[in-house]
């Protein structure tokens, strides 16, 4: 009944269709460590592959500038969420600084970019708050690569939480608590309508014409002003 893993129906292997299957693509930062260059790197994978100017790019501020520095982004290309000073952007905060345009803009489907373990989470916040998504699995990253462990933790995050997977399945617990006890409100206002998924595989396999995973050769955190 918790969202703090993903289950099949989050799940779409949908990085090597051609079209995107989604309206847009919100990534959600993990920590304040190099599990976010991991992640940057991904979405910047997905743009790759996808190449379709028709689909938006809603980052949190960590990926974003990231996104910038070490993929050479533009700024106008991309969404990014915030905080307001002195306060912290919770993942439910993180859609109420994109809802309301996606709103304005009748965004239909949202794909879910985010570290595995707070992925489920993430996804049954965007549809609690009245959006269609699903997952988009992060294979083949091996976050060893970026300087993270086996499940894509860093230790030096400045958030204790997300430095290892312990602590963060104890953190998750008692946010989905919180998230489950809210009241269901729709930012959107309507029924989130299916989206079709492929079959999840542990394992897929990368057609050989697409580009291979980039990895940040600078970091770069800004300081989310």
């Amino acid at each position: 009944l918790l969202y703090s893993t993903m289950n099949e129906e989050d799940v779409v292997l949908s990085f090597a269709e051609e079209p995107c299957p989604f309206d847009c693509v919100v990534g959600f930062a993990f920590g304040t460590g190099k599990t976010n260059d991991a992640l940057a790197a991904w979405v910047n994978h997905l743009k790759c592959v996808w190449k379709s100017a028709a689909v938006c790019y809603c980052v949190q501020w960590e990926i974003a500038d990231i996104l910038c520095c070490a993929f050479a982004w533009p700024a106008d290309v991309l969404q990014v969420a915030r905080p307001t000073p002195g306060k912290y952007l919770s993942t439910i905060g993180v859609i109420e600084v994109f809802g309301p345009d996606w709103a304005s803009r009748s965004v239909q489907s949202i794909g879910v970019v985010a570290h595995p373990d707070h992925a489920g989470r993430c996804a049954a916040t965007v549809r609690r708050l009245g959006w269609a998504c699903a997952v988009i699995t992060p294979f083949p990253l091996e976050w060893e690569r970026f300087g993270c462990t086996p499940h894509g933790y860093d230790g030096a995050s400045k958030q204790f939480w997300t430095t290892s997977r312990w602590r963060f399945w104890i953190f998750n617990f008692l946010a989905t608590l919180a998230l489950m006890l809210k009241p269901r409100r729709a930012i959107r206002g309507s029924s989130p309508r299916v989206i079709s998924r492929t079959p999840s595989v542990s394992n897929p396999s990368v057609p050989s014409e697409e580009p291979p995973l980039a990895v940040p050769e600078h970091r770069y955190v800004g300081l989310g002003a």
